[in-house]
């Protein structure tokens, strides 16, 4: 499908009011696809869920997409995953989350966000009161991002679900994370497969025996 199909399709959606979920994974529609997509979220008043894993979408695509949320109240469940929107359509992301946001789950996995783009999206979540499940799985976020989202995993207090798989954390980012939820009463599923658990780290707190330690303390606490 082309951009003309992805228009049309956009077009007969602006005033439909049954289709709750609609699915633009693996299709090629570009920036030019998020702009009619855009153009019908104005105005559609049904769908629900709106699914654009890797349909080539890049910051400038997601601009168009999230300045037609802030006068969409119905879509819930946006997944942007394998888009490489990087650290500046992150950044455009959190600032929408920031505000009256009536998005609860969010996916951006694979989508090329950094431990500096972690910042604002951190920023965000403090705001945030909405936001039931988020995942940043597979990217490049590390223990410097893991160090920068504890903050906001220590003081959101509507997150259950936060996905950090493939995420380059040692200890040394697990540590901080521990943390957190130590503060953390909401959060019930933390995502963390196929990180570096295990390895050396350069803080002598956050060995391995240790860390085995504190997750008893924190899930223990939590089923009491």
């Amino acid at each position: 499908m082309d951009g003309a199909g992805c228009k049309r399709i956009c077009d007969a959606l602006k005033h439909n009011v049954a289709l709750e979920d609609l699915d633009f994974s693996f299709v090629e529609i570009d920036d030019e696809g998020c702009v009619h997509i855009a153009e019908m979220l104005r105005q559609n008043k049904a769908l629900k869920k709106l699914r654009l894993r890797s349909s080539s979408i890049t910051w400038s695509g997601c601009k168009f997409l999230f300045s037609s949320l802030v006068c969409n109240t119905t879509l819930t469940d946006l997944d942007m995953s394998r888009n490489f929107i990087g650290n500046e359509g992150v950044d455009i992301i959190s600032q929408h989350l920031a505000k009256e946001s009536c998005i609860k789950k969010l996916n951006l996995e694979n989508c090329g966000l950094t431990a500096f783009g972690c910042e604002p999206l951190c920023c965000s979540l403090l705001n945030n009161s909405c936001l039931l499940n988020l995942d940043l799985s597979n990217n490049f976020i590390g223990d410097s991002g893991a160090r920068k989202l504890s903050k906001a995993i220590e003081e959101n207090t509507t997150l259950r679900c936060f996905g950090l798989n493939m995420c380059e954390i040692t200890n040394d980012g697990f540590s901080s994370i521990l943390d957190a939820l130590e503060g953390n009463k909401t959060l019930h599923v933390l995502k963390l497969c196929y990180n570096r658990l295990g390895r050396d780290s350069s803080n002598p707190e956050a060995n391995s025996e240790n860390l085995r330690y504190r997750i008893k303390i924190v899930t223990s606490s939590r089923r009491s």
